[in-house]
């Protein structure tokens, strides 16, 4: 309800209809303040909440058993002796590394688990098994050593006994009484769902926090229900947009190891790239920026083994400069974290940075040349797709581009065909993609890019506009049947179906009419989920995960980021803006005070002799920047809040908030070609983690 208002009224419907809201957040937020029950914990904590909710839920056999034992991993078999899986590549040779096996207590033997990831059948039912979910048991391999197993679910059972409700609350500050309610409430419910927005992802145990929240949802049998599962705003899969936006790649699947014939829906930089071209590893990996709490060698080691073993893709190499930098919907410089860094190496040393642009904004700033592309309501088309409710929206077209200002698809044209003249001048052909690693022909970017299920469109005709705008919608599963004439009257329909499964679109299901989405039809259809073992998967085995004892979802304290401060610097998007769009509106500023503004406690402002209106220094080892204090009730002890929004040009010295977030990245997020665990261009790479920064606040 912050920053969701179009769509806050789902919440307060749901709750007429008789539904709980419980908020789980540090602070008093617009979201808390309606919902039924607000569990104010401790910053960064989340995963103990649920952990001690899982213990409840395992201790007093809470759990559905048929749903635990089809659904999820924890009838799955592990060895004792190695920690790993049974795997069928263990029990003969030339075996498969992703079929693996349970105990079935019919047989009083091992049988294979059906649907996992090298099953040749994708359907988890148990038809002739019933798999045990305690217990230790012995195998022979061929070898004939014998090895003790057990299940998931054991170890589980084991792990859990460090998650008392009692220890739960020293953890997490919530009551231990609050504990086992929530944990009796929430099996009790017909259905439950967990929403864990972006920002809870931005922490650096934020994939602690989210296996923690997906494993009370399995225990409970939540995960599949129509209104349950764990939902974490991902988008929805437009194939047609990406046939339309990359012709000539889009039988390109950078998630083959699943096999859900994604194309590639951004191209964009990531993480890695960051690390090696935009300076990030003189910030990120300095002990002295991020303490190396629980790490065995220095971080640096982890991303250089990531990238040669090709888990992480660098482009381009680390080795290589990038010479020529485009930007197009990215403000960089105010999105990015570390723009310090960004200004001394990545456009630093660029010959060029090109920015297309509809304004002014902190990138265009530092741009060479800047090509003016039609703002909002100067263009038609399909809105960004991403899946907080099961509606596509559409912009229409309110007044034609002003002056020299052209749509994005016709600028990119331009420049293709340019580049298509030139090439042919110079009798430059065929060269291999950076990114995709393919042979592409310069002498025919234009006439591909033009050309789009075979037919060539023009840059301005609007009749073929509109044709491209429909051949994207029928060409997409969760649009086809949508006209483009009724989006222009109505500006929103409902989706025909949730569309593809896996990163980044989450785990979809189906849509059906007056009947509450179910997060996973894997559950109503007994389909392999988008796992390693075809279920809803607690336990990795990977090597690194066993080096981190994270194989099982666990609580740990974030590292020092930015130096041992007192503070924990948190926040979230805007309410007033996108992101930084609009932001420096006359009206907005009205709103805002018209300078940066950061949220402190009542307690943590006293202590400092801070009164609201006073302006304030924000400092960490990295940087400092200066913003108007807010002093507030709705404010934990120990926790700030400042909303991203802002552009460089809107701080002192242009010293924003981005300025003090070391970013660092998480070993675990590296891991790759392993099972589901793979890199996916420009989504499934290490994120950007800026909650766990920690800052000192002085009045200036």
């Amino acid at each position: 309800m912050l920053t969701q208002i179009p769509d806050a009224h789902f919440l307060t419907e749901a709750r007429y209809r008789g539904a709980t809201v419980v908020s789980i957040a540090p602070d008093y937020n617009p979201s808390s303040i309606h919902a039924d029950l607000w569990v104010n914990l401790k910053p960064a904590t989340d995963a103990a909440l649920f952990l001690g909710m899982a213990n409840v839920i395992v201790n007093e056999k809470l759990y559905d058993t048929a749903s635990v034992k089809e659904q999820t991993d924890m009838p799955i078999l592990i060895r004792l002796d190695t920690g790993k899986f049974l795997r069928e590549s263990d029990l003969k040779p030339g075996g498969k590394l992703h079929i693996y096996y349970c105990w079935d207590l019919k047989s009083n033997g091992i049988k294979e688990m059906p649907g996992t990831m090298d099953s040749p059948s994708d359907k988890i039912v148990l038809t002739d098994i019933d798999p045990a979910l305690e217990g230790i048991y012995e195998v022979t391999l061929p070898d004939g050593k014998r090895v003790k197993v057990t299940t998931v679910f054991e170890k589980l059972k084991e792990h859990l006994a460090k998650y008392t409700p009692e220890k739960a609350e020293n953890i997490t500050g919530v009551k231990r009484s609050l504990i086992i309610k929530m944990a009796r409430d929430f099996v009790k419910a017909k259905a439950a769902c967990i929403n864990s927005g972006w920002g809870s992802n931005k922490w650096y145990h934020s994939d602690l926090m989210n296996r923690a929240a997906i494993l009370i949802l399995s225990l409970a049998g939540h995960m599949g229900k129509p209104g349950g599962g764990f939902y974490c705003n991902t988008w929805y899969f437009l194939e047609g947009w990406v046939n339309f936006s990359f012709p000539t790649i889009v039988k390109h699947n950078a998630a083959k190891a699943y096999g859900y014939g994604f194309g590639a829906p951004t191209m964009g930089p990531g993480t890695i790239n960051q690390w090696y071209h935009a300076g990030f590893n003189e910030i990120s990996g300095k002990a002295e920026y991020v303490s190396n709490q629980g790490l065995k060698r220095p971080i640096n080691e982890y991303v250089e083994e990531a990238v040669k073993k090709g888990w992480m893709p660098c482009i381009p190499a680390p080795e290589k400069r990038p010479k020529f930098i485009l930007c197009c919907g990215v403000n960089v410089l105010r999105f990015w974290r570390l723009p310090q860094q960004i200004l001394k190496h990545l456009f630093g040393n660029a010959d060029f940075i090109l920015n297309i642009n509809f304004r002014m904004d902190s990138t265009a700033l530092y741009s060479d040349m800047i090509l003016p592309a039609a703002g909002w309501y100067e263009k038609r088309g399909i809105k960004y797709p991403i899946s907080y409710v099961p509606f596509i929206n559409y912009s229409t077209q309110a007044v034609p581009p002003l002056f020299e200002s052209k749509k994005e698809w016709e600028i990119m044209g331009l420049i293709l065909k340019k580049v298509q003249e030139m090439a042919k001048e110079r009798d430059i052909t065929k060269y291999k993609d950076g990114v995709l690693g393919i042979e592409r022909d310069l002498t025919r970017v234009y006439d591909e890019y033009i050309t789009v299920g075979g037919k060539q469109y023009s840059l301005t005709s609007e009749e073929d506009e509109t044709e491209l705008i429909q051949y994207i919608l029928d060409s997409s599963t969760p649009t086809k049947g949508i006209k483009v004439k009724d989006l222009e009257r109505d500006g929103i329909a409902l989706l025909r179906s949730s569309g593809a499964s896996g990163p980044p679109y989450g785990v979809r299901g189906p849509l059906k009419d007056q009947v509450a989405i179910a997060y996973g039809e894997h559950r109503e259809e007994k389909k392999r989920w988008p796992t390693m073992t075809g279920r809803q998967q607690a336990y990795i085995d990977h090597d690194w995960y066993q080096e981190f004892n994270e194989e099982l979802p666990v609580h740990k304290e974030p590292p020092y980021a930015g130096g041992k401060y007192p503070l924990k610097f948190t926040g979230g998007h805007t309410r007033w803006s996108i992101h930084s769009m609009w932001r420096d509106d006359k009206l907005m500023l009205r709103l805002t005070r018209g300078q940066p503004t950061i949220w402190i406690s009542i307690e943590d402002a006293n202590q400092r002799g801070i009164k609201d209106g006073n302006w304030v220094r924000v400092r960490n080892d990295l940087a400092s920047f200066k913003a108007i204090a807010k002093v507030a009730a709705m404010m934990r002890p120990g926790q700030v809040w400042f909303d991203h929004a802002w552009e460089l040009y809107q701080f002192e010295n242009r010293m924003s908030e981005h300025f003090l977030i070391p970013t660092p990245i998480k070993p675990l997020t590296l891991v790759g070609n392993y099972g589901h665990l793979v890199y996916f261009q420009g989504h499934v790479q290490p994120g950007s983690y800026d909650r766990d920064t920690l800052v000192e606040i002085e009045k200036v």
